[in-house]
């Protein structure tokens, strides 16, 4: 049985906006059926098929998703429960860097305390109490003690997470409103992640 989901006219409405904007295709996910993340969920043999925009901006290779998950590997989030899609980013770029960073909630707050989840404090107290930060380096670690770092990760909210690994950029953030669903909000965000100093 296939479910339809709150946000999929939207989302794809605003596929096809991209695909007639810049340089790339809507690719049909329904061949993927049983994947995580976007390109198609499968749960309790309900499946949840989205189309997905991939292509090019600036230069850089993007795929734009609609997902029930915030990050695509899937083994490094805790999904809370309940019913929420999400809008994914995801610039293809090498990167230095290996970091996951997301807003903070009570559930954060309650695996932190039992020893489920670590992280990793900045000592900058505003930062490190609005974010769950994972960082596997030194390197990465002082990454996210920079002043500059720290205000542009602050320019991408709202999200819901950002998964910088060596070959790529994530951004996440929870759907609520179609508003988030225009070109004109996607074209700020990828602006914004190519400015990450990464």
């Amino acid at each position: 049985m296939t479910l339809e989901k709150p946000w999929k006219k939207e989302f794809e409405s605003l596929i096809k906006d991209i695909s007639l904007k810049l340089e790339g295709e809507i690719k049909s996910l329904s061949n993927f059926k049983g994947e995580f993340g976007a390109r198609a969920f499968n749960y309790d043999n309900e499946s949840y098929f989205y189309p997905s925009f991939v292509g090019k901006y600036k230069g850089h290779s993007i795929t734009i998703e609609n997902s029930e998950f915030p990050v695509s590997d899937i083994s490094s989030y805790i999904d809370a429960g309940g019913n929420f899609e999400y809008l994914r980013i995801i610039i293809t770029k090498k990167t230095a860097y290996n970091i996951f960073i997301s807003q903070e909630g009570i559930m954060d707050k309650i695996q932190k305390k039992i020893g489920l989840i670590s992280e990793y404090e900045t000592g900058i107290e505003l930062f490190d109490k609005e974010y769950l930060l994972q960082a596997k380096s030194d390197k990465d670690k002082q990454l996210l003690k920079t002043y500059k770092f720290q205000n542009k990760i602050k320019e991408l909210e709202p999200f819901t997470t950002i998964k910088i690994s060596f070959n790529s950029i994530q951004w996440c953030k929870s759907i609520h409103d179609k508003s988030q669903l225009s070109y004109v909000e996607i074209e700020k965000y990828l602006d914004r992640l190519l400015l990450l100093d990464v």
